[in-house]
């Protein structure tokens, strides 16, 4: 037989899977959990890494402990997490109006806008950041350095240069004597005026090794998952109208 000949069915090739997402499973529902323990945790364990990654020609630059350690005009590093305060950010109290009707806004597809703010924090407090930095390339949540130094007014942090994390050691992959893949789908978009049911036939189709030439369904065969992923089915239909309420 040749590499192309197919005997059908073909059998699936099959993988044991062990779900660990239970984990992430609120048992109660709170209304008091805080990102605070999140970004502490994240800021110490990366901190290391971009201690590391300060070039020789700012070695001679100290590094200061904590952001509340800083002094108006004297050259340092500070190393934090960056928190980006966005101009256009929702307000759920800007929706409504004193005769308790609610106001629609106009949905943005984008909230970033060049009116935005950095900050740099950590367990101490924040400063605000100008000079050298980029603002579209750095959201809330990043952990950086910055050389630079405080303002003579002590309103903000000058900064010179930006110092990001190194990647972490990649872990090698486990050897196998057969390859076997995980399928991942999104934008079907299922129950909106745009979605083609052909397109969501075809893929149920290939999935299942109706289509394709006798290669493509010899690989068909090897995948033993297959994830939906984002945007799998159409959002609720906009209100348009104003509604009553009560504050």
């Amino acid at each position: 037989m040749g590499k192309d000949d197919v005997t059908f069915p073909l059998p699936r090739k099959t993988a044991s899977c062990e779900y660990e997402h239970h984990r992430f499973i609120l048992k109660k529902k709170t209304y008091d959990q805080q990102y605070s323990h999140m970004y502490v945790s994240r800021l110490r364990a990366l901190e290391p890494q971009v201690r590391a990654n300060i070039p020789p020609s700012s070695a001679h630059v100290p590094i200061l402990p904590k952001i509340i350690d800083l002094t108006a005009g004297d050259q340092c590093v500070i190393i934090g997490t960056i928190f980006k305060v966005l101009a256009k950010k929702p307000n759920i109290l800007d929706e409504f109006v004193a005769d308790e009707v609610l106001v629609l806004q106009e949905e943005s597809t984008c909230l970033a806008s060049d009116d935005d703010q950095l900050l740099l924090e950590d367990e101490s407090g924040r400063v605000a950041l100008f000079g050298n930095i980029r603002m579209q390339e750095l959201v809330t949540g990043v952990v950086v350095g910055l050389q630079g130094a405080m303002r003579d007014d002590g309103e903000g942090f000058d900064v010179m240069c930006v110092f990001t994390p190194t990647l972490p050691p990649q872990l090698p992959l486990p050897s196998r004597s057969d390859d076997a893949y995980v399928a991942l789908v999104s934008g079907l978009e299922m129950g909106s005026d745009t979605c083609d049911p052909s397109k969501t036939s075809l893929v149920v189709d290939y999935l299942a090794g109706r289509v394709g030439s006798p290669t493509e369904k010899r690989f068909v065969s090897s995948i033993v998952r297959c994830i939906i992923a984002g945007n799998s089915v159409s959002k609720p239909a906009k209100n348009t109208h104003a509604l009553p309420v009560r504050v």
